[in-house]
C-alpha cells in the first residue's frame, strides 16, 4: 500500500446511489454535495436508478453530479463505498478503503460483518450503530458520520401540497411499506383512536418495498390496507378515520410541501438506523410521533418529540420482507403508548405545535449537512495524515467507540418505590437510556412497590437492571439514603447527596474531600451548606432536579376529592417538623374558619417507612373534629406519577413553610401543573421560585443542635419561616385569585422551559464527560 505525497489530498472515490430516491441516496447526495466543496472527488453512480427521481432532480443537481462522475481519478485515492455493506468490496488500487452503511435492529447478519472487516474502516450515522457493529463482530475502526438536514429546504411556512380527501386535521407518515415500519401497528392505532365522524385524517406516502416508480402502487397499497382492516381488525374502511394514500412518486423539491400539507407526524417504526422523515417532519415544525429505539434517539428526545415507549425487543419472525433480518430483534412498540400520543397530538394542538417549534429549533443548531460533513472531512483528513506518515493507513488504531467514546454509566439506588429519590433516579435513567454514547446499567437496592407490567416505563428500565457492560470508561452514580461511602471497584465515583441542615455531618466531610470524585447537590443553597462545611468548592456541583412537562402541566383532568370547598390549598410531603407541617396548620387555622369557602388537602407521605412516627397525624386529626375549624382533607394513598398530577390540578396553592429542603420536587412539579405557590423565602426553592412569578416567606435562620448528627465546623441550622407572613400570604392569595393563577402561568412556562428532565440530563451528561478525563480522585495521593 502506498504512502500519499506529502502536499497532496488523494482523490476521494465516492461509489453511492445518487439517482435513487432512498434514504442512502438522500443522505450520499447531501454529503457529496457539501464534501466536494473541500476537497476532490469523483461520483461512482451505484444501486439503483430511477429515471422518474432523475427527472424531479434540480438542473443544478444533475449538472454537479453529471461533472463529479467525470472528475479524474489520480494514482492515489481514497474509496469510499456508501451502499448496504453486503455491496463492500475492497479497491484494490485505492490507498484506504471507507464503507459508509447503518442498519436497524439490535445486530448485523454474518455476511455484513465479514464484508465490513474486509474494509478498512467503517462509517455510521449513529453511535447506535457503533454498538450494534461492534457487538456483532466488526473489528475495524467505526466511526460516527451522522447525517444532517437542510434546513432552509425543509422549513414551515410553505405553501402545502393539495390532498383531495384531506380533513381539518392531518397525520403524515412517509415510509416503505416494510414490517418494520411498523404499518400495522399504525393501522391498528389509527382505527381504534379515532372514529370516522371525526375531522381527522391520516395521510400514508407509501410504496411497495424496492419500488422506483409510481405504476399503480396507489391501489396496491389500498388494497393491501383494506385487506387488513377486514382481515385483522373486522372494520371496512368506511369504520375508521379516512386514510389518504399517495402512490405518486413526489419529487424532492416538493418534498417539504407535503409535510405543510400536515398537522403532524407519525411513525412507529420497529428500528431505524437514522430516520430521515423524522428530521424532515421535525425541520418543517410538525409535532413528530416515533419509537423510543432506535438510531432516530440521536436527535429525538422527550423535550422535542412525543416518544411511543416500548414493550421491550421482540425476535424478527420469518415472515419479513428482507430475508437478513431473521434472528435479530427490533423494538415492539407499545399499542396503547401510540394511541394515547396520536389522541394527545390531535386534543392538544397548542401543546403540539410548541413541541414542533422546540423540534425546529434543535434540528437547525444541531444538525446541518455542514457538521456532518465536518465529520466526514475531519476522518479523511486524519486519514490522509496518517498515510503521509507511515504509508499503512489508520487501520486498527482508530476509533474504537466503546473504549474512547461510550461511557458506562452504573446508577445505584432505589427505582421501584414511591418516592421523590426514586422518581429522580428514574427520570434521569430513563433520559441517559436515549443519550449518544451511554450504556446505562442500573443497580437498584429497594423493594419493588411499582410493577413492570403496570407501565412502559418500568419495563424498560427493568432491562437495564444489572446488565453488565464492562467498558473501560465507567461512572458510578450513587444516589441513595442514606448515603453509602463504600467506593466502587471500578471507575469514576458521583454520590448524588442533598442535605437540609446547613452544615454537613462530620463523618460525611472526609470520603466526600478524598474518595469521592464528584458530589452532586439539587441547589445552590446545598452547594453553600458542603463548602461551608469543608468540601472542597470544585468537588460540589449543582445538578438540579426536574419535571417532566408531558406528565405534569397545566391541562391534566383534575383528581376527584372528597369536599365541596371551591378553594383549595394543598401540601404534599411527610407531615414533619422540617416541612412546616407546624407552621401551616397553625396558619391555617388562625385565618379561615368552617364557614369559609376553603379546603387545606395534605398530601402525606413516608408515615409507614421513612417518616415512620414523626407525622403530624394527630394534631391533623383534632383540626378536623373541632366543628367550627377549616376543613382538612388529608390524603395518605400512594398516588403515582399519572394520579399526581391529577391532584395538583385539583387544587388552587400549593403551601410549603419548609424549614430546611435540598430541593422541594412538589413544588416544581405544582409549578409545572400551573399552581401558585407559597414557599419559605432564603432555601433551596429560592433557585427555582423566582419573586415575580413566586410567593415567598419571609425567614430567619434558627440554630440547631441534635444528639443525632455531629455537625461539621459548628451547630447546624433551619429557616424559620415567619408565621404572619404566612398568614397574610394564605388570605391574600385566597382573595386575589386572578392575580394568582397569572404568577401561576409564568411559573409553569419557567418550570417547563428550564427544569425538563432532558435539560436536566445535559447537565449530568456535561459532568460526566468531565469526569472522565480527569485522574480518579480514590486512587490518588492525599
Amino acid at each position: 500500500m502506498k504512502a500519499v505525497l506529502p502536499g497532496c489530498r488523494p482523490v476521494v472515490f465516492w461509489k453511492a446511489p445518487v439517482y435513487d430516491p432512498s434514504g442512502y441516496g438522500d443522505e450520499a447526495r447531501h454529503l457529496i454535495k457539501t464534501v466536494q466543496r473541500f476537497w476532490p472527488l469523483r461520483v461512482e453512480p451505484a444501486g439503483r436508478f430511477s429515471e422518474e427521481f432523475v427527472r424531479g432532480m434540480s438542473h443544478e443537481d444533475r449538472q454537479l453530479f453529471g461533472r463529479l462522475q467525470k472528475q479524474p481519478l489520480s494514482d492515489e485515492y481514497l474509496s469510499v463505498t456508501h451502499l448496504p455493506a453486503y455491496a463492500f468490496c475492497p479497491d484494490e488500487k485505492a490507498l484506504y478503503n471507507i464503507g459508509r452503511t447503518v442498519f436497524e435492529t439490535d445486530r448485523i447478519p454474518p455476511p455484513w460483518v465479514e464484508a465490513c472487516n474486509r474494509m478498512d474502516e467503517i462509517w455510521v450515522p449513529t453511535a447506535f450503530n457503533v454498538e450494534t457493529f461492534r457487538r456483532s463482530g466488526v473489528r475495524v475502526p467505526v466511526h460516527v458520520v451522522p447525517q444532517g438536514i437542510d434546513s432552509e429546504f425543509f422549513r414551515p411556512g410553505l405553501r402545502p401540497l393539495s390532498i383531495p380527501g384531506r380533513r381539518g386535521f392531518a397525520f403524515l407518515s412517509v415510509f416503505e411499506w416494510t414490517h418494520r415500519k411498523g404499518w400495522d401497528l399504525l393501522l391498528k392505532a389509527w382505527a381504534e383512536a379515532f372514529s370516522p365522524n371525526e375531522d381527522v385524517c391520516l395521510i400514508l406516502r407509501t410504496y411497495p418495498i424496492n419500488a422506483l416508480d409510481s405504476g399503480n402502487v396507489e391501489q396496491i397499497i389500498q388494497g393491501w390496507i383494506d385487506r387488513f382492516l377486514r382481515r385483522d381488525l373486522g372494520k371496512s374502511p368506511r369504520d375508521v378515520a379516512p386514510i389518504i394514500v399517495l402512490g405518486t412518486q413526489i419529487p424532492a423539491h416538493a418534498m417539504p410541501r407535503l409535510y405543510a400539507s400536515a398537522d403532524a407526524f407519525v411513525l412507529p417504526s420497529r428500528g431505524e438506523g437514522w430516520g430521515r422523515p423524522y428530521m424532515e417532519a421535525m425541520a418543517c415544525g410538525l409535532p413528530v410521533i416515533g419509537t423510543r429505539w432506535g438510531g432516530n434517539l440521536a436527535f429525538m428526545n422527550s423535550d422535542n418529540s412525543y416518544l411511543v415507549d416500548i414493550e421491550g425487543l421482540e425476535g424478527v419472525g420469518g415472515q419479513m420482507e428482507i430475508g437478513f433480518y431473521h434472528g435479530h430483534c427490533w423494538a415492539a412498540p407499545s399499542l396503547a403508548s401510540l394511541m394515547t400520543l396520536l389522541r394527545r397530538v390531535y386534543d392538544h394542538p397548542h401543546e403540539a405545535r410548541l413541541k414542533g417549534a422546540r423540534a425546529r429549533q434543535d434540528v437547525v443548531q444541531k444538525w446541518n449537512w455542514q457538521m456532518a460533513a465536518g465529520e466526514a472531512l475531519k476522518r479523511l483528513e486524519e486519514i490522509t495524515c496518517s498515510l503521509k506518515k507511515g504509508g499503512g493507513g489508520p487501520k486498527g488504531v482508530g476509533h474504537l467507540p466503546e473504549e474512547t467514546d461510550r461511557i458506562e454509566v452504573i446508577w445505584e439506588g432505589p427505582q421501584l418505590i414511591y418516592s421523590s429519590l426514586a422518581n429522580i433516579n428514574r427520570e434521569l435513567c430513563l433520559c441517559l437510556m436515549e443519550r449518544e454514547g451511554v450504556s446505562l446499567s442500573i443497580h437498584p437496592n429497594d423493594p419493588r412497590q411499582l410493577e413492570p407490567e403496570d407501565d412502559g416505563k418500568i419495563k424498560r428500565l427493568v432491562q437495564c437492571f444489572h446488565r453488565h457492560i464492562g467498558m473501560s470508561r465507567c461512572v458510578h452514580i450513587r444516589h441513595e439514603w442514606p448515603p453509602n461511602f463504600s467506593p466502587p471497584e471500578r471507575g469514576h465515583w458521583v454520590i448524588i447527596q442533598p442535605w437540609e441542615y446547613g452544615r454537613l455531618p462530620r463523618e460525611w466531610v472526609r470520603p466526600m474531600s478524598t474518595l469521592v470524585d464528584e458530589i452532586w447537590v439539587p441547589s445552590r443553597h446545598v452547594w453553600k451548606t458542603y463548602v461551608s462545611s469543608g468540601v472542597p468548592a470544585e468537588r460540589v456541583h449543582v445538578v438540579p432536579n426536574g419535571v417532566n412537562p408531558d406528565i405534569f402541566r397545566p391541562d391534566v383532568q383534575a383528581l376527584p376529592l372528597d369536599t365541596r370547598k371551591r378553594f383549595k390549598f394543598l401540601f404534599v410531603g411527610g407531615t414533619i417538623w422540617r416541612k412546616g407541617i407546624d407552621v401551616l396548620l397553625a396558619a391555617y387555622r388562625s385565618v379561615f374558619r368552617h364557614s369559609d369557602d376553603v379546603a387545606l388537602v395534605i398530601k402525606d407521605f413516608g408515615q409507614d417507612s421513612f417518616y415512620k412516627g414523626q407525622g403530624a397525624v394527630e394534631t391533623i386529626k383534632e383540626i378536623q373534629g373541632d366543628p367550627t375549624g377549616p376543613e382538612i382533607l388529608y390524603v395518605s394513598d400512594d398516588l403515582d406519577e399519572r394520579s399526581m398530577p391529577g391532584l395538583y390540578r385539583a387544587c388552587d396553592c400549593l403551601v410549603h413553610p419548609y424549614r430546611g429542603e435540598g430541593f422541594a420536587m412538589p413544588v416544581l412539579e405544582a409549578m409545572a401543573c400551573g399552581l401558585p405557590v407559597i414557599v419559605t423565602e432564603g432555601g433551596a426553592t429560592d433557585d427555582f421560585c423566582l419573586p415575580r412569578f413566586a410567593y415567598r416567606i419571609k425567614a430567619t435562620r434558627r440554630s440547631l443542635t441534635t444528639p443525632a448528627v455531629n455537625f461539621a465546623g459548628g451547630a447546624g441550622w433551619v429557616l424559620e419561616p415567619d408565621e404572619r407572613h404566612l398568614q397574610r400570604l394564605l388570605r391574600h392569595v385566597y382573595e386575589h385569585r386572578d392575580e394568582a393563577r397569572e404568577e401561576a402561568e409564568k411559573a409553569a412556562e419557567h418550570a417547563h422551559c428550564h427544569y425538563s428532565w432532558q435539560r436536566v440530563t445535559d447537565q449530568v451528561l456535561e459532568r460526566i464527560r468531565h469526569i472522565v478525563g480527569q485522574p480518579v480522585a480514590r486512587l490518588q495521593p492525599h
